[in-house]
């Protein structure tokens, strides 16, 4: 568990967002030009245009792939960090997180 949460940690911001819509990702989706998108950017892409926004080769949608590792370190990435949704116009702020104090005695 350490070991993912370090390399949670050295995960790059630019790797955990889509390059359609520039944003942390929430439903990624690995296509067979080997980069991850939004599931609803890549398929509204592709109904369109047939390719990859990235390096123009063929793209279909029956072989997009789900990619969870992806969803949850942005899903982590979000709870950690102040994130706005521009689909909902909202801004999450991480958790508070209590910090216990040592109880003194008088």
């Amino acid at each position: 568990m350490d070991n993912e949460a370090t390399h949670d940690k050295s995960i790059d911001h630019e790797d955990i967002v889509c390059s359609i819509t520039q944003e942390v990702f929430r439903d990624p989706v690995r296509a067979t030009d080997g980069f991850a998108y939004e599931l609803d950017a890549i398929t509204r892409w592709i109904f369109q245009n047939d390719t990859s926004p990235l390096t123009r080769q063929p793209l279909r949608i029956d072989e997009l792939q789900p990619d969870n590792k992806l969803r949850r370190l942005a899903r982590r990435r979000r709870h950690s960090t102040v994130s706005y949704d521009a689909r909902t116009d909202t801004v999450s702020l991480p958790p508070i997180r209590r910090v216990p104090r040592p109880i003194t005695q008088v």
